[in-house]
């Protein structure tokens, strides 16, 4: 069986301190993505009596639409979504706020922030007062898929990283535009229970035999009658809203020549075209470059900046994995080896 009587107890203890934070907040909407997170914030909150607006935005291929929908005509809520488009007028707009809030060019990182920000712009406009994400879901609860094969000594550091340093992108966006909003999977008391529920009710394997992260809230899910969501594989936000389209369409705009010039007057190595889009338009905003690492261990090999302890870039989406290699968010065709070879990069 996919699910123990322990991991089902601790998604209900979970759901409780979900459902009593949307309500001692007062939120009256959810940002809804039809994936587990989101869905399992609905059903706790939903069982409690908690009657939001749900707003999401959905690009055009969205693998999550089916998922909305359903749940929108099952719950019979009230249901706003904004359909976007590549280049559309709003999705620029919230392009050039994500900019200025995030401050990064790693495209998987701005995508998703556009994606949020497009919601929750739509969210003020139809007036809502408080909005809950179900942001913290995957850090907490295990639920990326490079977590699934990792040993307890893994998982415990990655957890520490969690609880001290995770920051989610959704609440500097929303206070950028007035918006309170919740994450109401990382209270105080959701990660208690994230810290003291054992990894077995966090990785688990579905009746379908597919190892999977958050058992507990998948759990809780099928056991509140949410089955057609509860067992669903994991999707990234950028394929879930479809707003991975905007890789193609930033890369439409960007050439080889842009990156050689950011190289040489910058002396920054631009990975894919999307980046090379991406730093062109933060420039134009005039937003500063972060400063070049004082520590050359941990200065990042595309741009400088300084990594995190987890050899992430924050700036350009760089990662340095086991052995040195290095990897990025691409979210576009890759330039790499053209800018190295032309430009001399610095790897």
């Amino acid at each position: 069986m996919a699910c123990s009587g322990e991991c089902t107890k601790l998604g209900e203890e979970l759901a409780q301190i979900v459902a009593e934070a949307v309500m001692e907040e007062g939120c009256d909407c959810l940002l809804y993505s039809g994936g587990i997170d989101t869905s399992f914030v609905l059903a706790a909150g939903r069982e409690a009596g908690w009657m939001p607006r749900l707003v999401s935005t959905l690009f055009p291929g969205a693998a999550d639409r089916e998922f909305v929908l359903s749940t929108v005509e099952r719950e019979g809520l009230d249901h706003v979504v904004f359909l976007a488009s590549p280049g559309s007028p709003g999705v620029e707009a919230c392009l050039e706020r994500v900019l200025r809030v995030l401050k990064t060019i790693d495209p998987v990182e701005v995508a998703a922030g556009v994606a949020s920000c497009l919601a929750l712009e739509l969210a003020r406009r139809v007036g809502c007062r408080c909005i809950a994400t179900g942001d913290a879901g995957d850090e907490l609860f295990y639920g990326y898929d490079f977590l699934l094969d990792k040993n307890e000594e893994y998982l415990g550091g990655w957890l520490s990283w969690v609880l001290g340093k995770a920051s989610y992108s959704s609440k500097p966006i929303g206070e950028s535009l007035g918006l309170r909003v919740l994450h109401p999977l990382n209270t105080r008391e959701a990660k208690k229970l994230a810290v003291e529920a054992p990894t077995r009710c966090k990785i688990g394997v579905s009746p379908r035999g597919e190892r999977v992260g958050k058992l507990l809230m998948r759990c809780y899910l099928e056991s509140r009658g949410w089955g057609e969501v509860a067992w669903r594989p994991k999707t990234p936000i950028t394929r879930g809203s479809g707003v991975d389209a905007l890789f193609a369409h930033w890369s439409s705009q960007a050439g080889l020549g842009e990156a050689l010039e950011a190289c040489r007057r910058d002396g920054i190595v631009l990975p894919s075209l999307s980046h090379v889009y991406l730093y062109r338009r933060y420039r134009s905003l005039g937003l500063p470059l972060p400063p070049r690492c004082p520590e050359e261990t941990r200065g990042c090999p595309f741009c400088g900046a300084c990594m995190t302890d987890r050899g992430y870039c924050r700036f350009c989406g760089a990662v340095v994995l086991g052995g040195g290699e290095v990897s990025f968010h691409g979210g576009g065709a890759p330039i790499l080896d053209e800018v190295r070879r032309s430009c001399g990069g610095r790897l």
